[in-house]
């Protein structure tokens, strides 16, 4: 997904074939022979801000319901994602408010069938404050790979800690 600062329409896209083998230069070649791009400006893509994550999930611009999980996992990434790299300031309460319904809402989207989902459904209930939950999912989780995940889990967890840390 991505939006048009010009418009401010959100829109999905996909990638290309050509930019995914090539890189950006063959991306730019690409354009530049099919006269898209006029005086050496290519098309800016970028990620939605989690208000537009939050927006496209109003306007309900999924097609289905991977299509919207992918959008409420970017959108509690968005929110966390200047907590995780050490920002201390607070979110806004509107922010806030969208972050903790987001989670609930994946919560009730996301299968618990295999490891990944069940350290996904562990840091829901964990963020959400509700610890029992969330170390009962990390009591289902038997592989070796998440070891060090698992346990800094279970300390936020001991320590009633539902602040983002990063990983």
């Amino acid at each position: 997904m991505t939006c048009c600062d010009e418009c401010s329409d959100i829109f999905r896209i996909s990638p290309s074939e050509e930019l995914l083998t090539s890189g950006m230069q063959g991306f730019e070649l690409d354009y530049r022979a099919t006269g898209m791009v006029n005086n050496d400006e290519i098309p800016v893509v970028r990620r939605l801000t989690a208000e537009e994550y939050a927006e496209a999930l109003a306007k309900r611009k999924y097609k289905n319901h991977e299509e919207e999980r992918y959008l409420r996992m970017h959108l509690w990434w968005s929110i966390n994602h200047n907590m995780r790299n050490g920002d201390k300031s607070d979110i806004s309460h509107y922010l806030k408010t969208i972050l903790e319904e987001n989670l609930e809402t994946l919560i009730y989207k996301t299968p618990p069938d295999n490891p990944e989902n069940l350290l996904i459904l562990a840091e829901l209930h964990r963020e959400l404050g509700q610890f029992n939950e969330a170390s009962q999912y990390l009591d289902k989780v038997n592989d070796k790979n998440y070891e060090k995940i698992i346990s800094k889990m279970k300390d936020k967890i001991i320590n009633r800690d539902k602040r983002v840390f990063p990983f």
